[in-house]
């Protein structure tokens, strides 16, 4: 991945959670917290894999707490 190329997460409601930069290896790794560092709650959440500016992949992520 370049070092434009992002992960951004958001809830079902479409609320943006967090963005993610991916490592030098392409990896893009979630904590389960906020951009502000909270913990979000558990439950379903929407990936999408953003380069050059366009949506290239997305999928879901479910989070059990």
């Amino acid at each position: 991945m370049d070092s434009g190329d992002r992960v951004d997460i958001y809830t079902l409601a479409g609320e943006k959670v967090r963005t993610l930069e991916p490592d030098g290896l392409g990896v893009a790794r979630w904590d389960g917290r906020t951009a502000l560092g909270s913990d979000v709650v558990g439950g379903l959440y929407f990936y999408v894999v953003v380069r050059d500016g366009k949506s290239v992949g997305r999928g879901k992520i479910g989070l059990l707490r």
